[in-house]
């Protein structure tokens, strides 16, 4: 050919070759890849290379542009048993097949992506109510310059992962799937779909432990990703079985509480957040002030919980207690006690409490739960004025 207008033939292989993706902890590493160069096309006769404990294989051509054609690509990727411990915290692993074609508007990423393993194992340093507040506080939004080639990706990706989802750290225990279309472009992409979670799951909060009954997060919104949440769980806190209903999108979310034997919404508030009823968490033996309302002490007890919360995890966590909980007794505007609770599971059949109120010695209750069987507690009690008492406990649900 010419200057202007080369044309050239022929071939290049690759061996051995190494690439570091920017952004993220893995190598495409020993990559072997053969180009064969046509006067109006390069063709990628084969690709392949090591990626994330699988294998990347492939195969693409680019037509070149002349006088009557515009450039045009297709390139297909297939990735077997790849397991790149992206994004922080996430563990997955899976197979997929990818196509990129050029298109009209810019180019397009279709294809299927199949995982059998989706897990979440990182711990969280927030407790689920701050991490929800950070979720639903609303950030300042600042608009910022958006790159060509991402808006002019489009996606058309089907992400399948039966039985897949994971969650394992020190707030859940949850498994469940995922089936999901993502759509959109890159710079914009849109999710499409739910992820399903099995009953049986467990998530902690407060000293207690919820059990999910059901638990969906469906992803419907055309514009952006907003996960609508449908879960219910239950929990046995002192002798109310409390349900939880969460319903709705994380910037409306809906809470409905029940309890057995039956509570007011506030007193259940306060039994999740104390561990008792809000009349009975909530006032110390002092009396309130003529003016103080049963709403207010109720706020207060709430604030107050949380704040006992985030204490309770912190110390629970650093002298190795399975239980620890302060409950802050107030008086009027102002904490007047605080009744603390220390618990530690001593073998799988024994369990040993000590509840001390440092304004009552008569307060101070030593207790073992001794489990003989699977439904037969035998509770021994040690009470403040010395005196002792043996209660048998029968557990059965209908």
């Amino acid at each position: 050919g010419s200057l202007a207008r080369p044309a050239v033939n022929g071939q290049a292989e690759w061996s051995d070759g190494r690439y570091l993706p920017v952004g993220l902890p893995h190598v495409v590493d020993r990559v072997r890849a053969l180009a064969l160069f046509y006067p109006d096309a390069v063709v990628l006769d084969r690709f392949a290379a090591d990626f994330a404990g699988g294998k990347l294989q492939g195969t693409g051509r680019v037509d070149l542009p002349g006088d009557s054609k515009a450039l045009a690509y297709r390139f297909e990727v297939a990735a077997r048993e790849v397991a790149p411990r992206w994004p922080a915290g996430w563990q997955l692993r899976g197979d997929a097949d990818l196509v990129l074609a050029s298109s009209e508007e810019g180019r397009q990423l279709r294809g299927d992506i199949r995982f059998d393993r989706v897990w979440y194992l990182q711990d969280l340093q927030l407790t689920p109510a701050q991490l929800v507040q950070r979720l639903l506080s609303r950030g300042r939004l600042e608009v910022a310059e958006t790159d060509e080639l991402l808006s002019t990706t489009s996606l058309a990706l089907v992400v399948h992962g039966p039985g897949a989802v994971r969650v394992r750290n020190n707030v859940a225990r949850l498994s469940g799937s995922a089936d999901l279309a993502v759509r959109g472009t890159l710079a914009r992409p849109v999710l499409f779909g739910d992820v399903t979670l099995e009953s049986g799951g467990t998530v902690e909060y407060g000293g207690n432990r919820y059990v999910v009954e059901r638990g969906e997060i469906a992803f419907l919104n055309p514009s952006r990703i907003e996960p609508l949440l449908d879960v219910v769980a239950h929990s046995r806190i002192d002798q109310y079985d409390v349900t939880l209903n969460l319903n709705g999108s994380l910037e409306r979310l809906n809470t409905t509480f029940s309890s057995d034997p039956p509570l007011a919404d506030l007193d259940i508030l306060g039994l999740i957040a104390t561990g008792a009823p809000v009349e009975r968490a909530a006032f110390s033996e002092v009396a309130p002030a003529a003016d103080t309302t049963a709403d207010s002490g109720a706020a207060e007890a709430l604030l107050y919980g949380q704040a006992a919360s985030l204490l309770t995890a912190r110390v629970g966590k650093l002298f190795g207690f399975d239980r620890l909980q302060v409950k802050p007794l107030t008086s009027g505007d102002t904490v007047s006690t605080a009744a603390i609770t220390v618990g530690k599971r001593l073998s799988s059949r024994l369990y040993v409490t000590y509840s001390l109120d440092p304004s009552s010695t008569a307060q101070q209750v030593l207790q073992a739960e001794w489990r003989l069987s699977d439904n037969l507690v035998l509770v021994l009690t040690q009470n403040g004025n010395e005196s002792y008492a043996v209660d048998a406990r029968w557990e059965s649900r209908f």
